[in-house]
């Protein structure tokens, strides 16, 4: 018999709110295309395990653009925001039609909040047991795609999210360091007392010795569990300038958080998420130039993008390719 294949490096995929994993994957198809799959990385979708309320589901159209949009009143809502500040609802796509799913729902039950700036953060915490059942291979939400499972031998080497999937990736990062890499696009910040602690609980900085605690993170299915880097995943978030729904100010408070977390423990986490000024996440030119080791010690990093509420255009995938390789390398 011959050697066993080698694995695959896989990325988890999280959608937004009213969102699935479906649309996700139409929609990240230029960032699958660009980004992911030259760095030789398998994107997997997991879809998220909560229903999203009628009152939050974005409504469904049969035609695309403008024309759709105008049919569509009140203001939206997150994961399905138009690309810029204004009126009009959700721009339709060929994909969607599958499920409206939701990673939390705003405890607050009002159509003018959202989960962007909710306080009270209804089921997260089902979710990112779900995530990381997922990734052990046991149970959880499926892939969008039976080809898209974790095989025998796969290695969870980063987690790309989006809008509420960028808050559950930010969870995801903060609970398993040995990750190589994150994404976190239009994430804004965690205004949820107890996701916001669970984010200040690091395990790089517990008695553990940095060992991710559960083990579906490196070798899928294994429950083994890896060592992180020195250093811990590196962590690159994009901030819309002109975002209607999640501020540049959120985003780095997020990324300061993180940041401060990694270099310092969970109590300087803390203190810059409740408002610290203490500022190392690091703003990023994304000129598409390779980071250096160097400039790689920051771990977390903002780039600020010409931009509203949705995945970042084709002039910054050169950026956040070369962002991905060093974090890799």
């Amino acid at each position: 018999a011959g050697e066993p294949c080698a694995g695959r490096r896989v990325v988890l995929m999280l959608h937004g709110f009213t969102q699935d994993a479906r649309l996700f994957m139409h929609r990240c198809s230029n960032l699958t295309r660009k980004v992911l799959r030259p760095a030789g990385l398998e994107p997997v979708y997991l879809d998220a395990p909560l229903e999203c309320p009628a009152l939050y589901a974005a409504p469904r159209e049969g035609r695309e653009g403008k024309d759709a949009e105008k049919k569509i009143a009140g203001p939206s809502l997150d994961g399905d925001a138009p690309a810029a500040g204004g009126g009009g609802g959700p721009p339709q796509d060929k994909a969607r039609g599958g499920e409206q799913r939701a990673w939390f729902v705003p405890g607050e039950m009002d159509p003018a909040v959202r989960p962007a700036t909710s306080a009270c953060w209804e089921g997260w915490e089902e979710s990112l047991a779900a995530i990381e059942l997922a990734l052990e291979g046991t149970r959880g939400p499926p892939p969008a795609e039976e080809r898209r499972v974790l095989q025998p031998g796969d290695e969870v080497v980063g987690v790309v999210g989006f809008s509420q999937g960028a808050l559950m990736a930010a969870l995801v990062l903060a609970r398993h360091p040995s990750l190589r890499f994150g994404l976190l696009v239009c994430s804004g910040n965690a205004h949820d007392p107890s996701a916001a602690a669970a984010l200040a609980a690091l395990p790089c900085n517990s008695s553990s010795g940095g060992v991710a605690p559960c083990g579906g993170f490196g070798k899928a299915g294994t429950g083994g569990g890896e060592k992180r880097s020195a250093s811990g995943p590196a962590v690159l978030c994009v901030a819309g300038t002109c975002d209607p729904l999640v501020t540049v100010t959120d985003c780095w408070r997020l990324a300061n958080g993180l940041a401060n977390g990694l270099a310092n423990g969970p109590a300087k986490a803390a203190e810059t998420r409740a408002g610290a000024s203490a500022e190392t996440a690091r703003s990023w030119s994304g000129d598409g130039s390779a980071l250096s080791d160097e400039q790689l010690k920051a771990r977390v990093f903002v780039l600020e993008v010409e931009g509203g509420h949705g995945l970042p255009p084709n002039r910054d995938m050169a950026s956040i390719r070369a962002f991905v390789s060093s974090a890799l390398n």
